[in-house]
């Protein structure tokens, strides 16, 4: 089966709606304190941004030559969770270790770190999902996941979340105007357009 440019369209905004329910379901989690379980659901919100962000692309893509594009390939690369976590990061916040001198070598370490981050935040799912030896006589427990982390992974999900709705979902008319007629356009659309995502801690408001 061959896919138009707006079935793709529809999969990516499927996958939107998808990753804002994991992402509630991740902050009511945190706010109880259940570090593990919000951990999980938040590096799944991040996957289900980064399949958006890749259906987006292939959708442009078809629509750009008017061609239509092999739905095996799409259901095999989309099994690529490492791929779909770099699509998804559109966005990274995180605080200097140090004090940069200058503005290039703060530029240098966010570059490093974002890179980077897909890596840490699947090895922190992991830690958070499985019981697995740690070292050769210790077992890692997913309730001692850091609570720290979590947060930040969870910021930064959000982040990317408002990002791609407000740069990518909103700004693009075909995108939009397929969210219209499958009636997703309030539901994604309905995140106060603040600056920042709010802190796991704090409630997500809607307009």
């Amino acid at each position: 089966m061959n896919l138009t440019a707006k079935n793709l369209r529809i999969g990516a905004i499927y996958c939107a709606e998808n990753a804002l329910f994991s992402l509630r379901d991740a902050n009511t989690l945190f706010r109880k304190a259940r570090y593990a379980s919000s951990c999980v659901l938040g590096i799944i919100a991040l996957e289900h941004l980064g399949k958006c962000m890749w259906l987006l692309d292939k959708a442009h893509s078809a629509a750009q030559v008017n061609r239509k594009i092999d739905s095996t390939k799409i259901k095999e690369e989309s099994k690529k969770h490492d791929k779909m976590l770099k699509y998804g990061l559109v966005s990274f916040e995180f605080g200097l270790p140090f004090q940069a001198v200058d503005a290039s070598l703060a530029m240098k370490v966010v570059t490093k770190r974002m890179k980077r981050a897909p890596t840490d935040f699947y090895d922190l799912r992991i830690r958070a999902q499985y019981v697995d030896l740690a070292s050769s006589n210790e077992w890692n427990r997913p309730p001692q996941v850091e609570k720290g982390k979590v947060h930040d992974l969870l910021l930064n999900v959000g982040n990317c979340y408002r990002f791609i709705l407000y740069s990518f979902l909103l700004r693009q008319p075909d995108v939009t105007r397929t969210m219209q007629e499958i009636g997703l356009l309030d539901t994604l659309k309905g995140i106060t357009p603040r600056c920042t995502w709010p802190p796991p801690e704090g409630d997500i408001h809607t307009e």
